[in-house]
Formats: structure tokens, sequence, C-alpha cells
């Protein structure tokens, strides 16, 4: 039998620290913002949910100590490419949005029934948005090394109840903020929603830039593309 400890104390500790790692403000909880803003609940909630999915990922990756899997050229640079395509594109669309919020009650509807068909998208969204974020590992990793210094996590079933309760304390973040933003979907001008996209679109593309500036620096140090000889 499994010792409560074992359980409950790396579960707590997931829980803390997936809910404060998911606080800081980044593209994905921007992201979050603008589409509860626009669309409503459910959207954005699927959108951290596919985060914390792929933070779950990094988390137990880190945990089982494959931290240096990551650190190879190639992988780094795959991992950059895929985080840089999904932030610039989305970034140029919210910047370039021509969208006519609430100017119908039929634009409203169309809208929604587009949402219900492809709400899967908000999922994978928010997955490659956060995979390509190799940060991520260096964060889990210094936290593992502390939970596991202070014996709040032990080798074995315990570094699963950690993931869990990391996953846990991720949605709840996610679910609060996306609860709460969606709040304001009715009660915003239109104007003042095409501004907050245009907003949104200009913090992801300057986050893109980022990134793309992280892409070239590893293509630079990988063998991905050099010729063969």
């Amino acid at each position: 039998m499994i010792p409560a400890t074992d359980f409950i104390t790396p579960v707590l500790a997931g829980l803390v620290s997936g809910f404060l790692v998911s606080i800081p403000v980044g593209p994905v909880n921007v992201t979050v913002m603008n589409e509860a803003l626009t669309r409503g609940f459910l959207r954005p909630f699927l959108v951290g949910l596919g985060a914390v999915t792929a933070e779950a990922i990094y988390c137990g990756l880190a945990l089982a100590g494959f931290q240096s899997v990551l650190s190879l050229p190639t992988v780094r640079t795959v991992m950059a490419l895929v985080s840089f395509l999904v932030v610039t594109v989305l970034g140029f669309k919210y910047l370039l949005t021509q969208q006519r919020f609430g100017e119908s009650t039929s634009l409203r509807v169309e809208q929604e029934l587009e949402e219900k068909l492809h709400l899967h998208r908000g999922y994978w969204l928010g997955f490659g948005m956060t995979l390509g974020n190799p940060f991520i590992l260096l964060v889990w990793g210094m936290l593992a090394a502390v939970l596991f210094a202070h014996g709040w996590v032990r080798p074995g079933f315990s570094q699963l109840a950690l993931v869990g309760g990391m996953m846990g304390g991720g949605t709840l973040w996610f679910l609060t903020l996306s609860w709460a933003t969606s709040r304001g979907h009715q009660r915003v001008s239109p104007q003042t929603l095409r501004l907050l996209t245009r907003i949104s679109g200009g913090f992801l593309v300057g986050a893109g830039c980022l990134l793309g500036a992280k892409l070239v620096q590893a293509v630079s140090v990988s063998d991905l593309f050099r010729p063969f000889h």
C-alpha cells in the first residue's frame, strides 16, 4: 500500500506549483484573455488545457531527469520553430483583425456554431504555444530539485502524483482566468474589443520576434541544415 504522504504531499506541491507557474503574463495568457473577451468561456479554457498538457510533459521530463534531451540543438531548433510559427501567425491574425464584433445576432450565432465545430483548435493552439517553449523545462527542473531536496517528492509514484497536482493547479488557473475574463464578453463595446484584440496581436508579434531570434540562434549552433559531406 502506498503511504498517504507519497500521494498527498506531492499532489499539494504540484497543485500550488502548477497554479503559480501558470500566472506570469505570456503568449498563452494573452491569448486566453483575448479569446475569452471575444468568444466567451469554452475556447480559451481549451487553449489553457492544451498549455497545461504540454507543461505536464515538461514537468514529467524534468522529474525523470531528461533535461539533457531538450538541450540537443536539433530538438531545440524544431521546438523553437513550432512556437515561432504558432505565436507569430496568431499575432498577425489578431493584429490585422477586421472582425465586426457584436453587429448582429446572426453573426454571433454563426460564430458560435463555427467554434463548436472547431473547439479542438483551441486545445492544440495552447499545446503548440507551450510545447515550443523549452524555458518551461528549466523552470520545472529547478522546482523538481527543490521538491526533491525537501523530500516533498520521491522517485516513483510520488512523481506521478506531482504531475497530476501540477495539471490540477494549471487547470484551476486557466479556468479562473477564462471565466473571469469572459464575464466581460458581452459588456465591452465592439470598438474596445477590436482595440484589445489588436493590442494582443502586437504583443504576440513581439513575442514571435523574440522566438524568431532564439530560432536563428538555435539554427546557428545546430547541424540540422548543414550540407552532407
